[in-house]
């Protein structure tokens, strides 16, 4: 039986995090986490360490008054890549500074990222985000290791779940891969950067990918936003009642 422990953070902060080694341990994730009790599911992707300080100061207002207001309204769950950079760091600061209560998980594969209480560390690894609720290491020591694990974690608390890409570069492009191969509705938030606006320009799936753009006002992201999630969440209780007519 896989078991719970906390990790705790100089900051005053704690986390609940599980260690899972294979897909047979996935079934724990929600009940050792108690993660079942949300129908809105957000996977959250993008830029990490590779984003400037300029660009993650642009970005912080979009976080702090669209994503974290919207996340804590409908008491979401996002997952994440759990580290303390990028738009991690950034959900993690929003979630803190408006004092919200939606649970924020990340999903992080073990080897490249080190707890607060180690005493040994592991070259090139990461901080985790000390304003995360929960954590999942998964297996690898790579990163983009925890890519798969994000999209199967997502499918195992909720059949309804709705992707945001923000900013990001080649692991986020694996992620959008993998939520369009779930069927899974995609946001792609253009003027934030990067990848998030190559795809903006030139993506060919506009069943899946829908586009929002950084400088609207943020009522109008949320509303666009919402609007996306029910939609998810109808077609899947659509989905429900065609099989049991099968």
């Amino acid at each position: 039986m896989i078991k719970p422990f906390t990790i705790n953070f100089s900051n005053g902060q704690s986390a609940q995090a599980i260690r899972i080694a294979n897909d047979h341990d996935l079934a724990a994730v929600t009940s050792s986490l108690g993660l079942q009790t949300s129908r809105f599911i957000f996977v959250l992707i993008g830029g990490a360490g590779g984003m400037s300080d300029e660009e993650l100061a642009r970005l912080y207002p979009f976080f702090l008054n669209s994503l974290a207001p919207l996340f804590d309204s409908c008491e979401s769950i996002v997952l994440d890549g759990g580290t303390d950079s990028g738009i991690m760091n950034l959900i993690g600061k929003a979630r803190r500074e408006i004092g919200a209560s939606f649970r924020l998980v990340g999903v992080v594969a073990s080897g490249t990222i080190v707890l607060p209480e180690a005493k040994d560390t592991i070259p090139h690894s990461a901080k985790l985000e000390p304003n995360h609720t929960h954590f999942i290491l998964v297996p690898g020591s790579e990163w983009g290791d925890e890519s798969i694990w994000i999209d199967r974690v997502a499918g195992i608390i909720s059949e309804q779940a709705v992707t945001i890409l923000i900013n990001g570069g080649d692991i986020a492009r694996k992620d959008i891969e993998l939520s369009i191969a779930a069927k899974r509705k995609v946001v792609i938030v253009t003027g934030s950067g990067r990848l998030a606006d190559e795809l903006a320009a030139t993506s060919n799936e506009p069943l899946l990918l829908n586009i929002i753009n950084l400088a609207d006002d943020p009522e109008k992201i949320r509303q666009r936003l919402t609007q996306l999630m029910k939609g998810a969440d109808d077609g899947t209780r659509r989905q429900k009642k065609i099989e049991r007519k099968d």
